[in-house]
This record gives structure tokens, C-alpha cells and sequence, in this order.
């Protein structure tokens, strides 16, 4: 790959990303993504613009799932009268098995990732909030160390376009 970002997921931006396949073996978890944006603070960005990054490899060596926890949600009538209420529901470590194969059945979405610690001893915790068929959750996992690899970039990020940019300052 021509491009390679070790450890350096706070300088991506993962908004409506796209997981198309996962992997997990031996402890080290593989994600085929696409529409990534690799922002200016990335080593491997040169532009003066967060830039598309068409599509990745990456990579999370050492990777144990700490939590999957399901979105609370409520919806609500025209006059604002509560319809439906359904609370948060973390998932069973034996369930997580099921969840991801599910999930990853068909493409998953990145809304967002939530957080990216360094913890003591060198290893990392990330939170991202995926969409996927089995629903919308919160996928905490830690990491020794995150391998972001790709080939190419397809563009600026979308939000670097003048429509979106007004926005954003």
C-alpha cells in the first residue's frame, strides 16, 4: 500500500464511512473501509484539505471487545407525545460473536467515532458507533496498536466542499 498511518486514528475522520467486510483472527481484528477522511493532521495527508481516502485497510492487532451496547431511542407524535421508548441494552460478551456476524452480513456504517484513549501500558481504546441490520450500537474495543493502510485518495472529504464548509467554521 502506498500509504501506511500507525496508530493515528484521532487524524481520521470516520462520518458515514463504510465497514464492507470485517475480519477477526488471532486476536486481530480487519476492517475493509471505504470513504474514510484522512484530515490535515495525518502524516500521510499532505493536502491543505481533509482528503477521501477511497478505500483502507485497517487493522487493530491485539483487539478484545470490551462492550456492544444498543442505542436508547424514543420517538414521538406530531404534538410531541411520546410514542415509544426503548432503553439501552448492552450485549453479553456471549453474544458478541453473533452481533458482529450479523452486523457484517452486509455493509456497516461508521456514524462516528465516539472516542480514542491511550491507556496505561502502551494499548488503546476506541468507541465507534456503527449502523448496521442488527441496529445501531456502540462498539468499544481496545487495541495495541491501529494500522490504517490505503492506495489512494478519491478527492476532498465531502465536508470540505464550499456547500458544507459554511458550516463548519
Amino acid at each position: 500500500m502506498k500509504y501506511r498511518s500507525i496508530n493515528e486514528l484521532d487524524c481520521f475522520e470516520f462520518h458515514d464511512a463504510i465497514i464492507k467486510e470485517l475480519s477477526i483472527v488471532n486476536n486481530n481484528m480487519m476492517w475493509l473501509a471505504s470513504s474514510i477522511n484522512a484530515m490535515t493532521t495525518n502524516s500521510q495527508n499532505t493536502n491543505i484539505k481533509d482528503m477521501c481516502v477511497k478505500e483502507a485497510v485497517m487493522m487493530f492487532e491485539n483487539m478484545q471487545i470490551d462492550s456492544i451496547v444498543f442505542n436508547s431511542w424514543k420517538s414521538y407524535d406530531s404534538q410531541n407525545n411520546l410514542i415509544e421508548s426503548v432503553a439501552a441494552v448492552t450485549a453479553k460478551p456471549e453474544e458478541y460473536e453473533d452481533i458482529i456476524k450479523k452486523s457484517f452480513k452486509r455493509c456497516c456504517y461508521i456514524q462516528s467515532m465516539e472516542e480514542i484513549n491511550k491507556q496505561n501500558e502502551g494499548n488503546y481504546k476506541s468507541c465507534f458507533l456503527l449502523d448496521s441490520i442488527a441496529g445501531m450500537f456502540y462498539f468499544t474495543f481496545s487495541f495495541s496498536k491501529s494500522i490504517v493502510e490505503w492506495n489512494e485518495f478519491s478527492g476532498e472529504a465531502w465536508y470540505e466542499h464550499p456547500k458544507w464548509n459554511k458550516w463548519r467554521k
